[in-house]
């Protein structure tokens, strides 16, 4: 097994597993940031103020950067499409950097100039 999957395998089994419908809302912009999500499978609407800014497909991170800065969400964020997505808290997200600094590099590595 490579070390990227072994990393994959060890972060998904902290997280819940989550299934939203098509058009069901994720998070809303302006909301508090308390967690991140894995996205797995189906695609992500983002949208600012009422209007559509871009389309998420799997696999990404989502919700990463306001776990890391403490700020409100940038954008809504809503199922396009039934979708499956892992959820990870700011506290499990925390443990596990914690524990294991692989997983954190494996995060933090996946993190370029995101924005939602």
């Amino acid at each position: 097994m490579s070390l990227l999957l072994l990393n994959l395998k060890n972060i998904l089994s902290i997280c819940s597993k989550q299934t939203f419908l098509k058009n069901e809302v994720i998070y809303y912009e302006d909301s508090k940031s308390d967690d991140m999500y894995i996205f797995i499978e189906g695609i992500l609407k983002v949208t600012l103020k009422g209007n559509e800014l871009s389309l998420i497909t799997p696999i990404d991170l989502i919700g990463e950067m306001g776990v890391f800065t403490h700020e409100p969400r940038s954008a809504t964020v809503s199922a396009k499409t039934d979708c499956v997505l892992f959820k990870l808290t700011r506290v499990e997200l925390n443990n596990l950097f914690e524990k294991k600094v692989y997983a954190s590099q494996a995060i933090l590595s996946g993190n370029d100039n995101k924005s939602v």
